[in-house]
């Protein structure tokens, strides 16, 4: 939330304590017509520090994922900052100006207060135009059953239309440039909840993963009008697999393509074959060497003059010498 703190002279060093809460205050806003952030700041000093003039605030643009829009130079924004001289009590004093800064990634973006004379306390953002669309309160990723799992929660949302999954295969941490617009790839969308003022939980599985591998992942939360603001990064690096493991389809049921994951923990010879109810063998989408990892292969059944039913798809592994290392079968559902 904040970045840094500049003051215009310190005459005794101390420490500051900082508190984001995801709520807007209860009281103290009857004087603010503009919208109000659902989060705000306690910002308070230990007994030691001391120091004569004023203050500014920095806070880091990623870290206000929703309430700020990348102007196209450095200029003043629509986004304002209140404070009152109490925690909890008393009202918010009149805007505080913010100006925006382009670094030279997104990640590099700031805001800086201001010159604040009278002391710190309670902080919390305001804006006339910028309706504070979303209000991203977590965003984590782990991986799980041989897929890439995102969870993410919103305090709020006005007019949102969805997230944008993004994704970053980190072939080489020298090469890696934080905020860097280049390479990232779309891994999905989930449709947003448009306007609500309660909590929602969203979720996202990416299958298309290599083992042993470092990602990076972004939402791109995009309003209903087109505009658009990026999430915070979060990172994983894959596992290599401990056992063979067939995963059930997705989509399920599906039309006309569905989506088969499955792990190998060492190198086998794989095939994987789709059956009709009766046994009859439709197709042999895989036949391969594999190495270790997880793998995932798309199924399309435009292909076939096939009917709405049941199918069975069945994978089976085995050694150099033939020997069986590994087999299953699952049951699928196509839906026309």
């Amino acid at each position: 939330g904040v970045g840094e703190v500049f003051f215009e002279n310190v005459t005794t060093g101390g420490n500051l304590s900082v508190a984001r809460f995801y709520e807007a205050p209860t009281s103290g806003t009857l004087g603010i017509t503009d919208n109000i952030s659902k989060y705000r700041f306690i910002i308070e000093p230990d007994n030691v520090l001391a120091y004569t003039g004023g203050y500014k605030l920095k806070f880091k643009a990623a870290d206000l994922s929703g309430i700020t829009t990348r102007p196209e130079d450095n200029d003043h924004t629509s986004i304002r900052l209140h404070k009152r001289s109490t925690p909890g009590s008393g009202d918010f004093s009149a805007a505080i100006t913010l100006t925006y800064y382009r670094g030279a990634t997104v990640a590099d973006d700031y805001l800086e207060s201001d010159l604040i004379n009278d002391g710190f306390s309670e902080y919390i953002f305001s804006s006339p135009n910028q309706p504070l669309p979303v209000e991203l309160t977590s965003f984590t990723v782990k991986q799980f059953a041989g897929a890439v799992v995102l969870h993410w929660n919103t305090a709020t949302e006005v007019n949102n239309y969805g997230f944008e999954v993004q994704k970053l295969r980190v072939k080489s941490e020298e090469l890696r440039v934080p905020g860097s617009e280049e390479n990232w790839e779309v891994a999905g969308f989930v449709q947003g909840h448009g306007n609500s003022n309660s909590e929602k939980s969203y979720s996202y599985s990416d299958r298309q993963i290599d083992a042993a591998t470092k990602y990076i992942y972004r939402l791109k939360q995009i309003d209903t009008d087109g505009k658009f603001d990026y999430s915070k990064e979060v990172e994983v690096t894959t596992g290599m697999p401990e056992k063979f493991e067939l995963s059930q389809n997705y989509p399920n049921p599906f039309n006309p393509s569905t989506m088969i994951a499955y792990t190998v923990p060492k190198q086998a010879n794989v095939t994987l074959e789709i059956f009709d109810i009766t046994g009859n063998r439709i197709s042999q989408p895989v036949n391969s060497l594999h190495a270790p990892g997880s793998y995932s292969v798309s199924v399309d059944f435009n292909k076939g003059m096939l009917s709405t039913g049941m199918y069975l798809y069945r994978m089976t592994a085995t050694g150099e010498d033939g020997t069986l290392m590994y087999t299953a079968i699952n049951k699928m559902i196509l839906i026309k």
